[in-house]
């Protein structure tokens, strides 16, 4: 009986407090550029509104709520967005498809549930020089007409693999993410359910379930 009340309190722990003084922010991102290109004597030249060119076009709700004795609700519900014609990502993949969080926030850490990024996504973004931006995941240089200059983007790989062939995020998950601990280690972890109920003559119950966890290390100034 605890477990089945266990989610719904976390779930409900933020309208609840909405009633009180919570903080909630809107945010968003709206990039969108013209580029033109000469491609030869057989084809012409070309322009072309783009969307999402250094960073993804974007709208979302960031939320928290002071529930007393350093233990914070959060939230946070994200978008996407093509701005060149005003069609959202959500016909794929639902309208939040890029964040769609609500958890507990404390001393020992932050628990979401719904929506997130993995622990090896955050952390390859945490290194990268660009932060996933500018040249998209892997790095890679690629024209907005699709020819690769460079290594393979992630628009040429099959959902859901993409940087370096692992899930950007994964939904229906519990997420974890430590408070620095040792003077500058986080640890990040996820279990996130494939919800299926029994084996079936093709697809085991398990199909679907992900599994990561991930650290990092920062020090110094």
């Amino acid at each position: 009986m605890k477990k089945a009340l266990l989610l719904p309190a976390l779930v409900a722990a933020f309208p609840l407090a909405a009633t009180a003084q919570t903080n909630v922010t809107l945010y968003g991102i709206a990039d969108a550029a013209v580029g033109a290109a000469d491609r030869g004597s057989s084809v012409g030249n070309s322009m072309q509104v783009f969307s999402g060119v250094q960073s993804t076009s974007r709208f979302g709700l960031r939320g928290s709520e002071d529930l007393g004795g350093g233990l914070k609700a959060v939230m946070n519900l994200e978008a996407g967005y093509s701005i060149d014609d005003g069609t959202s990502d959500a016909s794929s993949s639902g309208l939040f498809q890029r964040r769609a969080v609500v958890g507990l926030e404390g001393g020992f850490g932050t628990v979401l549930l719904g929506r997130d990024y993995t622990p090896g996504y955050t952390l390859a973004q945490i290194s990268d020089v660009m932060s996933y931006g500018l040249f998209g995941n892997l790095l890679a240089v690629q024209s907005p007409w699709g020819t690769s200059a460079g290594s393979s983007g992630a628009a040429q790989i099959a959902a859901p693999a993409s940087n370096l062939g692992y899930a950007s995020r994964v939904s229906n998950g519990l997420h974890y993410t430590s408070p620095v601990i040792a003077g500058g280690l986080r640890i990040r972890a996820l279990y996130a359910s494939g919800e299926r109920d029994v084996d079936t003559a093709t697809v085991k119950k398990s199909a679907g379930n992900v599994m990561g966890v991930g650290a990092s290390y920062a020090s110094g100034p």
